[in-house]
């Protein structure tokens, strides 16, 4: 009897040990306007639709627009589609995902992995 309590404890702790935190609230993100601070630390801009996000950097003047898919609650998608500058242009058709690693009333914190399997991480503010 104690062996198959034994095992029952163990199976129980092991599951604890290794199951994932579910990170609620992200449907908020989904569409609207954001803002985050790259690494340079000028503040961008984000629209998002159902369908598209654009980003504009005022203190560079660019604009790039993505084709975003949501891949589950809390992960999405970004294909590169258009930029206003020649030089990013060559990265149309590149992706990013995106995973939102927590969220904080108005904010995100996300980890994302490029197509060249570099990782970025940051957070994003909701403006309206």
């Amino acid at each position: 009897m104690a062996k198959y309590l034994f095992i029952l404890v163990l199976l129980l702790f092991t599951s604890n040990c290794f199951s994932q935190t579910t990170v609620t609230g992200c449907d908020q993100f989904k569409t609207g306007k954001f803002a985050y601070r790259d690494s340079s630390g000028t503040i961008s801009e984000i629209k998002r639709t159902a369908k598209t996000q654009t980003e504009y950097n005022p203190k560079t003047k660019l604009t790039l627009k993505y084709k975003i898919e949501w891949l589950s609650n809390c992960s999405y998608k970004l294909t590169q589609t258009w930029a206003s500058s020649k030089e990013k242009r060559k990265f149309n058709g590149s992706w990013l995902t995106y995973n939102i690693t927590s969220v904080v009333d108005n904010t995100y914190e996300y980890k994302c992995t490029c197509n060249d399997n570099s990782k970025v991480s940051g957070v994003v503010m909701k403006r309206e």
